[in-house]
């Protein structure tokens, strides 16, 4: 029941969702350059994490996203993208 209203709640956040993330570069984990506007296609929800390896909250969180990912990306086609602060 969880999973089904959270993704209930994600698809409606990413349906009236007005603002749009900023373009900036950044670094993948391989040091490439990568612009946030080629994160997202259309009408592709994205969930972008920032987190730090000391921080539990964050980290609890990752960790239960990664629990129901797969169902997520089955049902909405979402895409994750942690950024590590530290």
């Amino acid at each position: 029941m969880k999973k089904l209203l959270f993704s209930l709640l994600l698809t409606i956040c990413a349906l009236t969702a007005s603002a749009q993330m900023p373009v900036v570069e950044l670094n993948d984990i391989e040091g490439n350059k990568v612009s946030t506007d080629t994160l997202a296609g259309p009408g592709r929800p994205v969930i972008v994490s920032f987190f730090a390896t000391w921080c539990k909250p964050c980290m609890r969180e990752l960790s239960a996203i990664a629990d129901v990912y797969d169902e997520w990306q089955e049902e909405t086609g979402v895409e994750l993208f942690a950024i590590s602060i530290d």
